[in-house]
């Protein structure tokens, strides 16, 4: 599962998070930052995405075994042939109950997730524009730059390694233990996947 920071990037260029180093002549320093791998190499980011991956396979779990019960009554009201139809009535509305309580579980963990993740986004997204305006001030920089905003740039004026280097070194792990693994980002410029659960495939259960 990986978390999508396009719009992260649109976020921190909308409230004037980029930077880059050159002098364009007239006075101005500019550099270019990659906004995508600062947020994928934050060590922050890694435990918070790991914990999002935790949340998910819990909800995961729970609707497993909503299908699991759901399997079980459909076919226990499929070899009700023994059964009155008053029992079999009352077989089907439990499995319609029970479905209706899948379909919103779901929805539920759909909504707290894409929550989650935009805490994420936004939590990381602050430690981000903190630490680019930071380092702006530090090398003199007037103007910083998302990759993904100039078409063409001298690699000369990358900075984004020294802004992983220097958010690393100020991040404090809670408790001090050091950050669980989180999945690898996404190969600069591909498009993430978005964070979902699975849902039961087409007609399904509920037909």
């Amino acid at each position: 599962m990986r978390l999508s920071v396009v719009f992260l990037a649109a976020a921190l260029l909308a409230t004037g998070g980029s930077t880059a180093r050159a002098d364009d002549g007239g006075g101005v320093t500019v550099g270019v930052v990659r906004l995508r791998a600062v947020f994928s190499a934050y060590k922050k980011s890694e435990v918070l995405r790991a914990d999002l991956e935790l949340f998910r396979d819990e909800r995961q779990k729970r609707i497993d075994a909503l299908e699991d019960e759901i399997v079980a009554l459909r076919e226990e009201i499929e070899a009700s042939d023994m059964l009155s139809e008053d029992a079999v009535s009352e077989k089907k509305d439990e499995l319609s109950a029970m479905l209706d309580e899948h379909a919103e579980f779901i929805q539920r963990a759909q909504d707290e997730l894409s929550d989650k993740e935009n805490e994420i986004i936004a939590e990381v997204g602050q430690d981000i524009r903190s630490a680019v305006g930071s380092y702006a001030k530090i090398q003199n920089l007037d103007i910083i730059v998302d990759s993904s905003a100039v078409v063409a740039y001298d690699e000369s004026l990358d900075i984004t390694e020294d802004i992983i280097a220097q958010m690393n070194a100020a991040y404090k792990p809670r408790g001090g233990a050091a950050p669980p693994a989180a999945p690898a980002p996404p190969a600069e410029g591909a498009a993430p996947s978005e964070t979902e659960l699975e849902a039961p495939p087409a007609g399904g259960l509920g037909e």
